[in-house]
Formats: C-alpha cells, sequence, structure tokens
C-alpha cells in the first residue's frame, strides 16, 4: 500500500468541513468505496466539531492532518483553544453527536493543552482503531 498524508491548515468558519472533505480526494483510489465514505463522513463531524466548541474565534486556524500508512488510516484536528471542550449529550437518533460519543476515547482539551480529535481507520477491516490517547 502507498503511503499519503496531508496538512492543511483552514480558517475556522462553517466552510472548513467541506474544505476538509474535498481535500480527501486523493485518497478514494488508495480505500474501498465505503471506508471511503466513512472517512469523508467522521473528518465532516470531526472538524464541525472543532468548529462549534474548540473555543477559538471564526477565522482563527485549525489543522487538519490525514494520512494513511501501512493499514492505518488517521484524521487529525487540532487548534490552539485553551478551553475545555463541553459537549451535549448525545440523542438517541444518529447524529454528529453520535459519531462524537463513538470517537470521544479520542478528544482531548484542556487549560494547558490545544483542542485536538482524532480518529483511526483499520483499512483491512474497516473498523475504528481503538487505542488510547497519547499522554
Amino acid at each position: 500500500m502507498r503511503e499519503l498524508s496531508d496538512t492543511q491548515v483552514y480558517s475556522l468558519s462553517l466552510k472548513a468541513p467541506a474544505q476538509a472533505r474535498r481535500r480527501l480526494g486523493k485518497y478514494r483510489a488508495a480505500l474501498e468505496p465505503g471506508l471511503y465514505d466513512d472517512v469523508c463522513i467522521v473528518t465532516s463531524e470531526l472538524v464541525s466539531n472543532a468548529v462549534l466548541h474548540s473555543g477559538k474565534a471564526e477565522g482563527d486556524p485549525i489543522t487538519v492532518t490525514t494520512s494513511l500508512a501501512a493499514s492505518v488510516f488517521r484524521i487529525e484536528v487540532i487548534d490552539g483553544a485553551d478551553v475545555i471542550s463541553v459537549l451535549r449529550p448525545v440523542h438517541p437518533r444518529r447524529s454528529g453527536l453520535s459519531y462524537v460519543a463513538i470517537l470521544s476515547d479520542r478528544w482531548a482539551g484542556s487549560t494547558t493543552t490545544p483542542f485536538s480529535v482524532w480518529a483511526e481507520f483499520d483499512v483491512h477491516t474497516n473498523g475504528l482503531v481503538r487505542r488510547p490517547p497519547p499522554v
């Protein structure tokens, strides 16, 4: 499998999720169609939640890094906010917030570290990779 990576800086805005999704086109040929669709949805959700909950002002920079190496596709969204992210309760129907709940072990926010959220997919099983967040 060919290794690919991309890092982009976007202005924090309601346009950022769509911009990040469009950048995923370079991975289309390397991922199965179903996994590519999942990656696009999760990327939109991660960037949307950064836009809504990071604490940064509109127009501030947000970094989206994607990579495909070995058998793992990784998406990471980081900004330099200095606030604690607070999530609303998850609704029973599938919504952006329910995806956040699924990814909650990948969510970081504190007064001393930047807001960050990430997801990793196993490209062989098309499932989320579960591992503890870095310390």
